[in-house]
Parts: C-alpha cells; structure tokens; sequence
C-alpha cells in the first residue's frame, strides 16, 4: 500500500491535503525504521522520492529517533548535532525538545554543555516557561546549581504569567 500511496500521491493528496499525506509518509517511514536495523542508504532513496531534495533531514531525523529508542548514544548525539546544525539551529521549538532528549538520557558532559547552547538559544529565540525548564534542569544535571536556580525561577515566574503547571520545575528548585 506504501508504495502505491507513494506513486499516486497526488491523488491523496487531493482527498487529504498535503500535510496529511506527508505526515503519513513520515509515520510509515519511522515505523519502518524500527523494525531493523536500517538500511540507511535504502530509506535515504525512498525519501528522495517523497521529498525531494529533503532527503539528508528526513534521514537524520529518523537517525535521531532511531539511535534514541535504541539507547545508542553516541550515534544519537552525532546525528542530532548534525540534525541541529542543518535544520534546527533557528528553529527555538525544536532547539529545545532536542536539548531536553539530552537532559533525558545523554550523560556525556561535553554533549549536555553543547546542549545547553541549544537551550539557551531556543530561550534567546522565545524565552517562555518549557525552555527556560529545560535549561534550568541541563544546568542542574551539570551540577551548576545557580545558574539552575537562575533558569528555574524564570521558567516558575513564566509559569504563573500565562497560568502554566510549574510543579516539576518547582520540584527541581526544590532538590538544588
């Protein structure tokens, strides 16, 4: 069925709307991703044929789910700093969900500071209370308690502006 969607995708398109069929291609691709190893040079043709000439960023956001849901560090780290450097260096939203998949499961200390950066350009971006959270827990998982408490109370006080749950952050306060 893939494949037939792939072909007539102008068709599905029409009955669905472009962003639909796009996310559904998304969707078959990463599942397809998971069921093996991949074959990245494989699945780096099939996109090409789905979106073209955004081949390479399709690729390294697989590489990144991929690598993460199969706990291989240092190739989730590679591809998510190439990913960054490539699609994501402007974009705060996604500067700091990948920062904060860091802060989740990266223990490499050279990798967190780098995703500091990324944190505190996605707050420099748009400072609002997800991102000054991330920063503030990137910053105690360093140990650097200050500037932790520092992002912490920024990302409380963004909070209770625009009525948002702060408790895990105040949690976080808390332990430093």
């Amino acid at each position: 069925f893939f494949k037939y969607m792939v072909h007539h995708r102008e068709i599905f398109e029409s009955h669905y709307g472009r962003n639909a069929v796009f996310s559904k291609f998304e969707s078959v691709l990463d599942d397809g991703a998971f069921l093996n190893t991949p074959d990245w040079a494989a699945l780096q043709k099939t996109i090409s044929g789905i979106f073209p000439g955004q081949e390479e960023r399709y690729l390294l956001s697989m590489k990144m789910a991929y690598f993460q849901a199969n706990r291989q560090q240092p190739e989730f780290i590679a591809a998510a700093t190439d990913y960054i450097k490539g699609y994501a260096g402007n974009d705060g939203d996604l500067l700091n969900e990948i920062a904060w998949s860091f802060y989740e499961w990266v223990d490499d200390p050279k990798a967190l500071k780098q995703a500091v950066k990324w944190a505190q350009k996605s707050v420099k971006l748009q400072s609002e209370y997800h991102n000054n959270d991330t920063l503030a827990a990137l910053y105690a998982k360093l140990g650097q308690k200050s500037k932790a408490m520092k992002a912490g109370q920024k990302a409380i006080e963004l909070a209770k502006a625009t009525g948002q749950d702060y408790q895990m952050t105040q949690e976080l306060l808390d332990k430093l």
